[in-house]
C-alpha cells in the first residue's frame, strides 16, 4: 500500500519539462549521519528537531547532526514511512513491524510494545487515535482495530463501530453513502495523510449534503483530513470543505498547462498549505486554493514527499538523494541554469538600458535583458581568458580581460551580429590611429579604465596612468604620463578611481592607496601609507556611496570609509578578502562581495556622524557558494557572480528582518556532572565534589545552517560574579572546579537573521560546601569550643570556688576555734572578778555575804559553762545569765548602782542570741561608769525591743562617761588590762564570717546641757 500512496509521484517526476531557474539545495545523504538515502517522510516535533522516516531507520536532525536510530537501537523495524505526536509528547511510527512503538520526548526513550495477535503481524499499521491519555486506537491495514494500553504495555482487539470508530467513516453523511462499505486507496490515504490530525483525534469535517456533483467522486484522486477542512480531490479538480461552505478550483486555473491532470495531493506539515502535483506541474497551494509557490525544480529529483517546518524551510525526501533543503529564504533565490555552477561569474555590471553584463572566468559575455532573457555574445575570437573588468558609457562598452588587453564596442551592436573585432595595438609613448566605425580589441597592457567623457578614457597599466582620447575613430595615448608609485619597484595597480571634481586620481595598487593630484597636468603623488599605516596593504577595490565617501576593499584587510579625509575602518570585515564594492544609491547601503558571503551595509548618516547595520547573506539565503565575485542589483533583486554560477536573491526578504515577533527553540540537550550523564532539571543540588559542569546546547534553527551565535552567563552567589554575556563557539560549556555556592546558568542563541531564542529558565545549580564548610559546622565547632571554653572557666571557677569553700571552711574552723578561745578567754575574765569579790568579802569578815555571793557565783558559773557550749542562747536564757551576773556585781558594790532589764512585749523570749554577747557590755557600764560615781545613785537600764527583723539591745548607765573613767584607768597601778571589748569585737567578726550573722554595736557618750558626761548608751543592733 505504501508503494500506491508513491507511485503517481514517481510517474510525475519522470515527465516533467526543464526550467530555466533552480534553487540552490543544501544536500544531506548517508555520508552526513542520514540511515539510508531513501526517505519517505520528514516530520518537526513540538521541541523543533526535525525527524525523517527511512528504509533503513530514523533520524533526529538538531541542525548540527544527525542522531540515527535503528533496530540496534531497539527499534522492532527499520522500514518506518511516517510518524506523528500525541497530546503527551510522544511520537508514534507508521511502519510493517509487528509491534508498535514511539519515542517520548520527556525521557528521551523509544518503547516498543509487542503486538500479541499473530494473525494481525502481516498487516501493516495505517494510523494511532488517541482515545484518551494512555489509550491509543490502532488502525490495521485490514481494517482491524486494537485498542493500546499504553501504560500497562497491552493490546487488545476492538470491534468495529462505524459510527464511533474514528477515524473510519460510516455515518450518515453523503460521503459515507456514496462508498457505503468500500474502502478506497485515496481513503486509507486520508488516514496516512492526516495522520498528525488522526492521531489528535480531531474532529472530521465531513459535509451531510453535499453540492459537489455526483462525476467528482468517480474520477476521485485524493482526500486530506485537516483540523478546519477536509479536502477532497479529483483528477482536474479541488475542492475545500470549510466552515460548512465547498470551495471548489478548476486544475487549468491553477497551472499554467494546457491540461493538467491532477497525480497526487499532499500535506507538507503546514495546515494552510498543500502540495499538488500534475504530470507536467509542481506547485504550492494556500488555503484558498491559490498557487502560491511554483516548485518546478522537483522535477530534477526522485522526491517521495516534502516537508515546511516551522521557519517555512521547505525539505525533499528523495528516493535515492537523501534529503534536499532550502531555506525559507533560499526558496525565494534561483540559479540560473544557462550559466552552467562549473563556470565561475567573475564581474557583473548594468548598462543605461537596466540590462546586466555578466562576465565568466572562460571569456564568455553574457546580456541578462529587461525581460529576463538572457544572451550570449559571440564573439570571432578564440578568448579563453576571464574577464576582469566591464564598463559603460552612454554609447561605448569596454571589455577588459585579464590578460590586460580590452574590446571597445558601441552598445548598438550588442545582439545583433557577431562581434568580429579588429586588433588595434597600442603603445603609451606614441599616437596609433585607427577610423574603424565597427568594434575593435585594442591590444594594450591595460589594467584598469575609466570613463571620463565618450572620447575621452583614463587608463593604467601596472606604472603609468595615461589618457587615451578617440577622435573621430582616430586612438592615440596622450603625452601625460603620471607613475603610479615614484622610485620603488614591484609595485603594481589593482583598480583606479578619479574623483572629477577635486581632480583627483586614487590607485589602489599591491602596496597600498596612492593620491594623485592633476593640476594643469603636472601631478603631485601622496603615499597613504605613510598616512595610514594599514593602506600600506593590497588594494582589491573601490566604490563610492551618495555622500561622496570613497569605499576602500582589501585584500584580505577588510573594508574602509573614506570621508574628508578620514578613515573608517568597519570592524566586522576586518580580516576579510573583499572581491568587490557595489553601492545601490536608491536605499543607501553597501554590498561586500567576499570570500564568506555578501555582507550588506545599511548606511545611516547623520551629520558628520556614520553609522550602519550589517547583515550577511550566505548560504542560507540561497547563496551557490560563499565565494562571491561581484554584485549588481535591479528590481528588487540582488544578481551575484559566484565561483558556482549566477545566482539572484530578492532583497526584501533576504535584507530586512520579520516585523513578527518570533523566537527560534533553544533547548538544554544534556548535562554532565563530572562526566556522568544526568537528567535534565533546572535545580541541581550537589555536594562539593560535583563541581565540574558540562552544559550542551542547541538552538533549532535549520535556515542558519549552524550559522548561530550563542551567548552565556554564570551567576555566582560568590563575591566578584561576572553578569557579562559571554559567546561560546561549541554546542557546549564547561565549569571546572567550581568553588562551593549557587550558580545560576543563562543562555541565548541568535539565529542568522538575529532572531533569539525563546527565553528558557535559568538552570541553578547549588554546590554544598564540605560538611567543614558549613554553617552548621561551623556553629557546631564555634559552639563546642564555646562549650569547652565555658567548661574550662566552670571547672576553673568549680575548683577555684573548691577552694575558697575548703579555705572558708578552713577560715571558719579557724573561726571557730578562736570563737571557741575567745569565750574559753572570757571565763578567766568571769572567774578572776568572781573570786576578787569573794576574796574582797573574806577580808572583811563578811562571812554570811561571802556565802551568798559564792553560791551565786557557782549558780552564775554554771549557766556560764551551759552557754559557753553553744553559740546561740535564747533570750530569755541570756535575760537570766545577766540577772545573776548583775546580782553578784551588786554584793560586790553595795549601794552604788540599781539595775533593770527590760523586755518588750513584742520580743519573744525564744529569740536566739549569741551567747556572752551582752556581758561585756553590761560589765564595763558597771566596772567603769557606775562604781565611780560619787551619790551612790547609779542606774543600769538594759531594754530589748522588735524593729521589724531587727532585735534591738539597748545597755543605758548614768556613770561617769567613757572619757573619766579612761582618765581614772590611766592612774590606776593594777598592771591588768581589759580586752573584753577587743575580745567582743573578735567574735563579731567572727559570727559574720561564719554563720552570716550581721551584729551592728553603736556607743553614744551621753552629755547634759553643759556638755558634761551623764553616762554612757550602748545600742546592738541583732538582725534575724
Amino acid at each position: 500500500m505504501k508503494k500506491l500512496l508513491l507511485i503517481y509521484f514517481l510517474y510525475l517526476l519522470t515527465t516533467q519539462k526543464n526550467f530555466a531557474q533552480t534553487p540552490h539545495f543544501r544536500n544531506y545523504t548517508v555520508d552526513d549521519g542520514l540511515p539510508s538515502s531513501h526517505v519517505y517522510r520528514a516530520f518537526q516535533d513540538s521541541k523543533g528537531f526535525m525527524w525523517f522516516c527511512t528504509d533503513k531507520g530514523i533520524a533526529r536532525f538538531d541542525g548540527y547532526k544527525f542522531e540515527k536510530f535503528t533496530t540496534k537501537n531497539g527499534l522492532p523495524n527499520n522500514d518506518i514511512w511516517h510518524c506523528a505526536e500525541d497530546s503527551q509528547q510522544r511520537i508514534w511510527f507508521l511502519s510493517y513491524a509487528n509491534a508498535f512503538f514511539y519515542f517520548d520526548l520527556k525521557d528521551g526513550k523509544f518503547h516498543v510494545i509487542e503486538n500479541p495477535y499473530k494473525e494481525l503481524h502481516d498487516t501493516h499499521i495505517w494510523c494511532y487515535v488517541s482515545e484518551s491519555k494512555n489509550i491509543m486506537k490502532i488502525i490495521l491495514g485490514q481494517r482491524d482495530i486494537l485498542l493500546l494500553d499504553v501504560e500497562k504495555k497491552k493490546a487488545s482487539i476492538a470491534a468495529i463501530n462505524y459510527a464511533e470508530s474514528y477515524p473510519l467513516i460510516k455515518n450518515n453523511s453523503f460521503f459515507s453513502k456514496k462508498y457505503n462499505n468500500r474502502l478506497e486507496v485515496w481513503h486509507l490515504r486520508a488516514f496516512s495523510e492526516g495522520f498528525q490530525h488522526n492521531i489528535l483525534k480531531k474532529q472530521h469535517i465531513i459535509q451531510s449534503k453535499s453540492n459537489i456533483q455526483p462525476e467528482f467522486w468517480d474520477k476521485a484522486v485524493s482526500i486530506i483530513f485537516d483540523d478546519d477542512k477536509t479536502i477532497y480531490a479529483n483528477n482536474d479538480s479541488i475542492c475545500f470543505f470549510k466552515n460548512k461552505k465547498n470551495v471548489t478550483r478548476r486544475l487549468k486555473d491553477l497551472s499554467p498547462s494546457p491540461s493538467p491532470q491532477l497525480s497526487l495531493i499532499l500535506n507538507v506539515g503546514n495546515i494552510n498549505r498543500k502540495l499538488v502535483l500534475t504530470e507536467d506541474d509542481a506547485f504550492v497551494i494556500n488555503e484558498n486554493i491559490e498557487r502560491i509557490k511554483s516548485l518546478d525544480f522537483i522535477k530534477n529529483f526522485n522526491v517521495n514527499t516534502i516537508y515546511f517546518d516551522n521557519e517555512n524551510n521547505l525539505w525533499l525526501c528523495t528516493k535515492n538523494r537523501g534529503l534536499l533543503m532550502l531555506s525559507s529564504q533560499a526558496l525565494k533565490s534561483e540559479i540560473l541554469s544557462e550559466i552552467s555552477n562549473e563556470i565561475s561569474v567573475t564581474t557583473l555590471t548594468k548598462d543605461k538600458y537596466d540590462r546586466i553584463w555578466i562576465g565568466d572566468n572562460q571569456g564568455h559575455i553574457y546580456i541578462l535583458t529587461k525581460d529576463n532573457k538572457l544572451y550570449l555574445q559571440h564573439l570571432n575570437i578564440n578568448k579563453n581568458i576571464p574577464i576582469k573588468k566591464i564598463v559603460h558609457s552612454t554609447t561605448k562598452a569596454i571589455i577588459l580581460w585579464n590578460d590586460a588587453s580590452m574590446m571597445l564596442f558601441p552598445l548598438s551592436e550588442v545582439n545583433t551580429k557577431n562581434l568580429t573585432p579588429k586588433t588595434l595595438k597600442l603603445e603609451f609613448n606614441k599616437t596609433t590611429v585607427h577610423q574603424n566605425n565597427s568594434n575593435i580589441l585594442i591590444g594594450l597592457n591595460v589594467k584598469n579604465i575609466i570613463f571620463l567623457t565618450e572620447n575621452l578614457f583614463l587608463i593604467a597599466n601596472s606604472l603609468h596612468i595615461s589618457l587615451l582620447k578617440d577622435y573621430f575613430n582616430t586612438f592615440f595615448i596622450d603625452y601625460l604620463k603620471l607613475s603610479i608609485h615614484p622610485n620603488s619597484r614591484g609595485v603594481k595597480t589593482n583598480v583606479m578611481y578619479f574623483n572629477r571634481e577635486k581632480h583627483i586620481i586614487f590607485t589602489g595598487t599591491n602596496k597600498g592607496l596612492q593620491k594623485i593630484y592633476l593640476n594643469k597636468k603636472v601631478a603631485k603623488f601622496i603615499p597613504y601609507n605613510k598616512v595610514l599605516p594599514i593602506l600600506s596593504k593590497p588594494i582589491s577595490c573601490f566604490e563610492t556611496d551618495n555622500e561622496k565617501a570613497l569605499w576602500v576593499g582589501t585584500d584580505g584587510y577588510g573594508v574602509y570609509r573614506f570621508y574628508r579625509e578620514k578613515p573608517f575602518e568597519i570592524p566586522e570585515l576586518s580580516g576579510m578578502i573583499i572581491n568587490h564594492l557595489y553601492f545601490e544609491k536608491e536605499n543607501n547601503r553597501l554590498f561586500v562581495s567576499t570570500n564568506e558571503g555578501i555582507f550588506v551595509l545599511n548606511s545611516i548618516i547623520k551629520g558628520h556622524h556614520f553609522a550602519y547595520k550589517i547583515k550577511r547573506i550566505s548560504l542560507a539565503q540561497g547563496l551557490p557558494t560563499l565565494e562571491v565575485n561581484s554584485t549588481v542589483v535591479r528590481d528588487g533583486k540582488l544578481f551575484v557572480g559566484t565561483s558556482k554560477g549566477l545566482a539572484t536573491l530578492p532583497l526584501n526578504t533576504i535584507t530586512q528582518s520579520s516585523k513578527e515577533k518570533q523566537y527560534i527553540p533553544l533547548i538544554i540537550k544534556n548535562i554532565k556532572i563530572n562526566r556522568q550523564d544526568t537528567t535534565i532539571h533546572t535545580l541541581y543540588n550537589l555536594n562539593y565534589r560535583q563541581n565540574n559542569l558540562d552544559i550542551e546546547f542547541v538552538a533549532l534553527s535549520f535556515k542558519s545552517d549552524k550559522n548561530i551565535k550563542y551567548n552565556y552567563k554564570m551567576l555566582s552567589s560568590n563575591d566578584n560574579t561576572d553578569t557579562a554575556w559571554h559567546s561560546v563557539q561549541d554546542l557546549h560549556k564547561e565549569f571546572s572546579l567550581l568553588a562551593s555556592g549557587k550558580y545560576e546558568f543563562h543562555l541565548q542563541g541568535f539565529d542568522i537573521d538575529g532572531t533569539p531564542s525563546q527565553p528558557i529558565k535559568p538552570i541553578t545549580f547549588i554546590i554544598n560546601p564540605p560538611f567543614w564548610q558549613t554553617l552548621w559546622f561551623k556553629t557546631f565547632i564555634v559552639s563546642v569550643i564555646l562549650a569547652l571554653i565555658i567548661l574550662y572557666f566552670f571547672i576553673r571557677t568549680k575548683n577555684i570556688k573548691k577552694k575558697e569553700e575548703e579555705k572558708t571552711e578552713i577560715n571558719k574552723k579557724f573561726a571557730e576555734l578562736e570563737l571557741q578561745a575567745l569565750q574559753a578567754q572570757m571565763n578567766p575574765h568571769f572567774v578572776f572578778n568572781a573570786l576578787s569579790a569573794i576574796q574582797n568579802f573574806i577580808l572583811n569578815n563578811n562571812t554570811e555575804e561571802a556565802t551568798n555571793f559564792l553560791s551565786k557565783f557557782s549558780r552564775l558559773m554554771r549557766l556560764f559553762l551551759e552557754s559557753s557550749r553553744n553559740k546561740y542562747i535564747a533570750l530569755s536564757e541570756e535575760k537570766v545569765l545577766l540577772e545573776y551576773y548583775i546580782q553578784l556585781e551588786e554584793l560586790r558594790f553595795k549601794g552604788k548602782f540599781t539595775s533593770k532589764i527590760q523586755i518588750d512585749t513584742e520580743v519573744s523570749l525564744d529569740t536566739e542570741i549569741p551567747s556572752m554577747l551582752l556581758q561585756p557590755f553590761v560589765e564595763n557600764a558597771i566596772n567603769h561608769g557606775l562604781v565611780y560615781k560619787e551619790n551612790n545613785d547609779g542606774f543600769l537600764h538594759i531594754q530589748f525591743k522588735q524593729d521589724e527583723n531587727k532585735l534591738i539591745c539597748i545597755i543605758e548607765d548614768n556613770g561617769i562617761g567613757r572619757q573619766k573613767a579612761a582618765e581614772i584607768k590611766s592612774k590606776s597601778l593594777k598592771p591588768y588590762k581589759s580586752r573584753s571589748t577587743e575580745i567582743t569585737e573578735e567574735r563579731l567578726r567572727s559570727l559574720e564570717l561564719i554563720e552570716n550573722t550581721k551584729i551592728e554595736v553603736s556607743i553614744i557618750d551621753k552629755q547634759d546641757t553643759n556638755q558634761t558626761a551623764i553616762g554612757t548608751k550602748v545600742m546592738i543592733v541583732m538582725y534575724l
